[in-house]
């Protein structure tokens, strides 16, 4: 069985507003100037472990950027994803629900959400899917991520 722990972007790996340091950027020449946000730091390091322990990495996000943006944001920092939920997609997902939940990663196959929102979290228990609730101040919140997992898959 392969666990799927997927993340957030706004305000989890993302911020418009420095609200946490960022990876070294940019990471190929360029990359700002194509219009590319940068990533929290620690980010490569949390994948690339996740990788390493045979753990697929997704970004699940309420935004509408393309599943394309998305992809090609991680790769110039030598992230493969496995896959990506974006508000169209988790729309269409969920249209016959009825309750129409912000996330519902138990759709997609999805172990482990880590996201900031406290609205989130409180779904969470509400649907019955497990978050990892982070905040954009937790300097040490790659650790938190990596022993949720370590936690969940001994």
């Amino acid at each position: 069985m392969t666990y799927r722990v997927a993340f957030d972007l706004d305000d989890t790996l993302l911020s418009a507003i420095n609200e946490f340091p960022y990876e070294a950027f940019p990471p190929p020449r360029g990359v700002q100037w194509l219009g590319f946000e940068p990533l929290r730091a620690a980010t490569k390091q949390v994948f690339k472990n996740l990788k390493a322990n045979r753990v697929e990495t997704w970004i699940y996000t309420s935004s509408f950027r393309s599943e394309a943006y998305i992809r090609c944001l991680f790769w110039l920092y030598g992230i493969r994803l496995d896959g990506v939920v974006n508000g169209a997609l988790h729309k269409k997902r969920v249209k016959n629900l009825r309750d129409k939940p912000s996330k519902f990663p138990l759709a997609f196959g999805i172990d482990l959400l880590v996201d900031n929102s406290e609205g989130v979290k409180i779904e969470g228990k509400r649907y019955g899917f497990d978050v990892l609730h982070i905040q954009p101040q937790d300097q040490l919140w790659h650790q938190l991520v990596e022993n949720k997992v370590n936690e969940i898959l001994r």
